[in-house]
């Protein structure tokens, strides 16, 4: 399998950013069903809240795809 990887600053602060947002994102709303939620849940709800943590692993992978080359310098002359 191929990695990926993007070699501008610019490309992997963007990636890092919308990783952020999506884990945040995920994660806050996933908290809120939850808590407002749960003693009624149905099958729906799952479904939902499922797909919610699947947002929050996407999140996280555009995390860990950008972090490794976001601190990295390239040295031109």
């Amino acid at each position: 399998m191929r990695r990926l990887s993007f070699r501008s600053r610019a490309g992997n602060l963007a990636l890092a950013a919308a990783g952020a947002i999506y884990l945040l994102a995920a994660m806050a709303l996933l908290v809120w069903y939850v808590v407002t939620s749960w003693s009624a849940a149905h099958l729906l709800d799952r479904v939902l809240q499922f797909g919610l943590i699947c947002s929050a692993v996407v999140g996280f992978f555009f995390l860990a795809l950008a972090a490794p080359t976001i601190g990295h310098r390239t040295h031109r002359r």
